[in-house]
């Protein structure tokens, strides 16, 4: 479960304001590998499609749950 910033401890969401702010030249990414062979990498493998709604009582007719988008 992905955490919600009003999670965060007033110390942690400050750290990561100042992380935000920080120029990509001044990350240190020295410690993480980089990735040069790509050749084994699949696609997909982590990806989960979110639920499927199916059509009922109230749907909108011929549409998407949620679509606004009136059809005749």
């Amino acid at each position: 479960m992905k955490k919600e910033i009003s999670d965060l401890t007033p110390e942690q969401q400050q750290e990561i304001a100042a992380l935000a702010a920080l120029p990509d030249e001044q990350i240190d990414t020295t410690d993480a590998a980089e990735t040069v062979d790509w050749s084994q990498a699949k696609r997909g493998v982590f990806y989960r499609a979110g639920e499927r709604h199916t059509a009922g009582a109230g749907s909108v007719r011929g549409g998407i749950a949620g679509d606004t988008e009136t059809r005749e």
